[in-house]
């Protein structure tokens, strides 16, 4: 039996079908989200907002974790007048609940993980 000495290094990368989804899902909140400029400090949108641009997946889990908070973010807070742009969110949307593990209360799940980054800048 032969022994990958970088077999845990390759298993903590990002699939490339993640990686693609996340940097798209990334591209869209900076380009038809709100901007912080226009919203209040203690927002929700602003905070997740800050948390966006603190993002740095590393792994698969941290980039579900991010896609995960990208989703939410895009369908709460990103709708744009041009049909074909909002298709193209809802096609990203998609394919982000695909790929997310299922949760029956996402909204809860996701303010206490803004309440828990939200602390951890204090």
């Amino acid at each position: 039996m032969l022994i990958n000495p970088h077999e845990s290094f390759m298993s903590a990368a990002i699939p490339e079908e993640l990686q693609k989804l996340y940097e798209e899902m990334l591209k869209y909140c900076q380009e038809y989200g709100p901007k912080k400029e226009d919203l209040e400090e203690d927002d929700e949108a602003s905070i997740i907002l800050d948390d966006i641009n603190l993002l740095n997946p590393q792994d698969k889990d941290s980039c579900i974790e991010a896609i995960r908070l990208l989703h939410y973010f895009l369908y709460e807070y990103s709708w744009h007048e041009d049909a074909a742009i909002e298709e193209k969110i809802d096609v990203l949307l998609n394919k982000a609940r695909e790929i997310l593990p299922k949760e029956r209360r996402q909204r809860r799940t996701m303010r206490r993980w803004i309440m828990r980054l939200d602390s951890r800048k204090e």
